[in-house]
């Protein structure tokens, strides 16, 4: 069994080589099956395979029994799989969304910063006293301050 098959193709291979053989006149019994299905699987399925080898005789067990189990742990890995994908995803969009905030604050001060180096000035940056200048020389056009 290759690292990227799943249980139900491989089960499904092991059967087909079974019917193939019986028509040629040679029956596999669930024993042997059962031993070379488990000595097949691949590393990812070990503690799985011990835990059966341990708890449950093996000469015991059918082939469709072991089967059905290992397709069952399959679908519980592949649920963690997605669910710890879904999360390192997320994370990754939340500091996307917070390295963008930052950067939009650092490009306000420095707009600020820039404009109070070149002599225009900000109304969030003049004291009470100066604001009261700037309305006191503001003269109506029609009027002229009369």
């Amino acid at each position: 069994m290759g690292a990227g098959d799943s249980i139900d193709d491989f089960s499904s291979k092991l059967s087909s080589i079974r019917q193939e053989a019986i028509v040629l006149g040679k029956n596999y019994k669930d024993k042997k099956l059962v031993k070379k299905f488990l000595r097949s699987l691949p590393t990812k399925f070990q503690s799985h395979k011990s835990a059966i080898e341990v708890a449950l005789n093996s000469d015991d067990l059918k082939f469709d029994h072991v089967v059905g189990m290992m397709q069952a742990y399959e679908l519980q890995l592949k649920k963690r799989e997605q669910t710890a994908g879904k999360g390192l995803a997320l994370m990754a969009d939340q500091t996307v969304e917070i390295e963008d905030q930052v950067n939009m604050m650092v490009k306000k001060y420095f707009r600020m910063y820039e404009t109070g180096q070149r002599g225009g000035s900000s109304s969030q940056f003049k004291s009470g006293a100066e604001k009261k200048i700037q309305k006191l020389d503001k003269q109506c056009a029609e009027c002229e301050g009369k």
